[in-house]
């Protein structure tokens, strides 16, 4: 039986987050190998022959919250780095340069941001105006966090997305005359550099030399001035509906890159009597618009970029697993390029991570084996080891997942889920040798479909204990396509709930699941939805764990800052809370808190953990806090006390393998508010 922590929590290495400086001399990447554990960015020299992760050094310094993501600048020695906050999913924007260690703050939120090769010294901002409560365009010195206005958004739009020269910029806002309609407009921006000389002294000596400066210059640009390009409208905006919160992220989600002079924007988007988005091609000088690439299984969810031409070559989907479909099947430079990471892969999942040149940095999902990070020349043809993310796992072959499917209730949808078998338990015949203890996990978000081909942790260490993980792509679920996301609309999860009972019958008669043995898990939304399924059908789960997810809705509601709706519909939302339902509640239930969540507050959950255990309910509560976390948890300790606390709950009540707690939950941060004694710790 493996080892808990090898299986459970981050990867010491990060993939998604490798990538080269723009003179390729240096890597950096995410990584836990800090001494708290907590995530920050390392960086190392880079030579593609013969890199050594071990040498990289981490040029952050965080240790309450992780480092979400960075990305290069265009200046060689700089970093642009996203640093959670006060556990409310919300972060800082900061510059950090690797050779002098020096730290700049640029936003006390993140924002999006653009580089460009011809400002080496700048990044472009996204900043709202807090008296106006609209976005604008700010140029950034990466060393001192000096800012300049470049536009003023006078025409309220909502989000941007500017070209590699920092002369094209694409902004998105609702119609004034139908709210669901989505208009892109263009606008120029306008820098102009000029350069002054002067002579200097050479300090010590009577040498006088020239030195030439180059001075950058803003014309503002009015918001006003842009020019309407494109219109999306009605069916063909969802599920990115035209309304204001929504559309800030539409250029972050639906643009992907531009062309080499800024004239075509490449986009990901819902085109009438097609139920996937397609990868299109929009002429931003006449607005005509060209389909590149489409799948009828699955959405795109990225395209890949040839590396001089700037033309994409190839359109991502997400179906079972990501994967590139080339868009000129008789492009033989790009077919030779596929062939060799398909083969390195091995029928597995590769991802191009990030493009330096002719190097692409690749992540490799061999099917049931940890993700391994490899360079690519597109030149040369060779793909060179860079670093295992769970070095631990090298040689390990771990539980196979593969994707099932089954239909809704009312049979108008297909039904999608993840199923993850223990190794040792995989049917000649059929899925498994016999009807197993079952953990039916649920996602947030409740869009969030995750990554459960490249080896999920949780799904991991539970196969390891003997069990099957079903993780239900319930309605709502991205990358299935338009129905498929806007199907759960309306009745506060009604029919969310639907599928997840659908799908755990739908294991039960393909002799997946015990039927007297099945829990459930979710995070965030997940957490939610596990808790109502099990008020809604109080004999089907035997235990169910809410990790961070809302136990009073209307509550949550306001705490969110939403408006509470229609008396009926507030009526609704309190039958969906599992706090107003404690007396029905008749599962076995472990609720888990960071105590510096604010978006899901820990105080509804003690309530509810409070009226079950007081309220001659049938069943056992533990409620468990961590007080110095978040909605996601950053400190290793933590998260093996909680991956400690899942083996210790389903194993009483679904009799999986439990390894020895040890001190495990003992050196983290955990509080038992309820049920401390009920896990013996």
């Amino acid at each position: 039986m493996s080892a808990r922590k090898e299986l459970y929590g981050h990867a010491l290495r990060e993939a998604r987050s490798a990538s080269l400086n723009c003179t390729g001399s240096h890597l950096g990447f995410l990584s836990t190998a800090t001494p708290t554990g907590v995530r920050n960015v390392f960086v190392a020299p880079f030579d593609a022959t013969s890199f050594d992760p071990s040498t990289a050094v981490a040029v952050t310094d965080v240790t309450a919250f992780a480092i979400l993501s960075f990305t290069w600048s265009a200046h060689p020695e700089v970093l642009i780095c996203a640093e959670g906050q006060d556990g409310s999913k919300a972060e800082t924007l900061f510059a950090v340069n690797i050779v002098s260690g020096k730290h700049v703050s640029l936003a006390d939120a993140y924002v999006p941001h653009f580089v460009s090769a011809e400002f080496p010294d700048h990044v472009l901002l996204t900043i709202k105006d807090k008296a106006t409560n609209v976005y604008d365009l700010y140029l950034a010195n990466v060393h001192t966090g000096d800012k300049i206005k470049v536009l003023d958004n006078d025409a309220e739009f909502s989000s941007f997305f500017v070209d590699q020269q920092f002369k094209t910029c694409v902004a998105v806002k609702a119609s004034p005359s139908d709210d669901e309609i989505v208009q892109i407009f263009r606008m120029r921006l306008v820098f102009e550099w000029t350069s002054t000389t002067e002579r200097v002294q050479v300090p010590g000596t009577e040498t006088v030399k020239l030195v030439t400066s180059k001075n950058l210059k803003v014309t503002r640009t009015l918001a006003s001035t842009a020019s309407k390009v494109f219109e999306i409208g009605g069916p063909e905006a969802e599920p990115f509906r035209a309304i204001r919160k929504q559309l800030h992220a539409f250029c972050r989600k639906c643009m992907l890159h531009f062309n080499a002079d800024g004239s075509v924007l490449y986009l990901k988007m819902y085109l009438p009597d097609q139920d996937t988005s397609s990868l299109v091609a929009l002429d931003l000088t006449g607005g005509d618009l060209t389909i590149l690439g489409n799948d009828v299984r699955s959405d795109v969810t990225g395209c890949l970029m040839h590396p001089t031409t700037h033309k994409p070559i190839a359109y991502q989907t997400y179906f079972e697993r990501k994967k590139y479909h080339p868009l000129g099947p008789t492009d033989k430079e790009a077919s030779a390029w596929f062939e060799i990471l398909d083969s390195l892969a091995a029928n597995g999942e590769w991802i191009v991570g990030a493009v330096h040149g002719p190097i692409w940095i690749v992540w490799v999902t061999q099917p049931a084996r940890q993700t391994q990070v490899y360079t690519f020349n597109t030149s040369t043809l060779h793909a060179n080891f860079l670093y295992d993310t769970r070095p631990t796992l090298r040689d390990v072959d771990l539980h196979p997942t593969k994707l099932v499917e089954t239909t809704t209730t009312d049979g108008s949808s297909p039904l999608y889920a993840f199923l993850t078998i223990p190794k040792s338990k995989v049917g000649a015949t059929k899925l498994t040798s016999e009807p197993l203890p079952m953990v039916v996990d649920l996602h947030g978000g409740p869009m969030w479909k995750g990554t459960y081909t490249a080896c999920d942790p949780l799904h991991q260490l539970l196969a390891e204990r003997g069990y099957a993980v079903l993780a239900v792509m319930y309605r709502a679920t991205t990358t299935f396509g338009r129905s498929y996301q806007i199907g759960y609309k309306n009745g506060w999860a009604g029919k969310q709930v639907e599928d997840i009972v659908e799908m755990i019958k739908w294991a039960i008669d393909n002799k997946v699941a015990n039927p007297d043995r099945i829990g459930s898990h979710g995070k965030s939304w997940g957490g939610f939805l596990s808790t109502i399924t099990a008020t809604l059908h109080p004999n089907l789960l035997n235990c169910i764990v809410n990790w961070t997810g809302p136990s009073d809705i209307p509550y949550f509601i306001q705490a969110m800052g939403h408006a509470p709706g229609s008396p009926e519909y507030e009526e609704l939302m309190r039958t969906r809370s599992a706090i107003r339902n404690a007396a029905t509640l008749q599962t076995n239930v472990l609720l888990v808190q960071g105590g510096l969540d604010r978006a899901l507050m820990t105080e509804s959950a003690a309530e509810l953990a409070r009226n079950m255990s007081e309220g001659n309910v049938a069943a056992e509560v533990a409620h468990v806090v961590f007080p110095d976390e978040g909605h996601d948890f950053d400190r290793p300790l933590n998260i093996l006390a909680y991956g400690a606390l899942l083996e210790v709950f389903y194993g009483k009540h679904l009799g999986g393998l439990v390894e020895p707690v040890r001190d495990d939950v003992a050196i983290s941060s955990a509080s038992f508010v309820v049920g401390g004694a009920y896990f013996q710790i």
